[in-house]
């Protein structure tokens, strides 16, 4: 996992990307660097200890999303 706590090797369907393409896949395969992290030097704060879920906030937006439009009812 990375920093945004999805696999950076992932590609379509699996998270973020599950509706698209991977965008650091497209960058990658136009020559924009790696989303390999073996291959990427960290410099500062260790990923473990800056990793911050999106996936986990993702979710409450959209449900929270889900209260507003349909007023809790499912």
């Amino acid at each position: 996992m990375a920093l945004m706590n999805f696999d950076p090797m992932g590609g379509r369907g699996s998270p973020p990307f599950e509706d698209c393409d991977s965008t650091l896949k497209l960058a990658e395969d136009v020559g924009i660097g790696t989303r390999d992290l073996k291959r990427i030097e960290v410099v500062g704060t260790p990923i473990h200890d800056a990793v911050f879920d999106y996936a986990k906030i993702r979710a409450a937006r959209r449900s929270s999303l889900w209260q507003r439009i349909f007023g809790g009812k499912d």
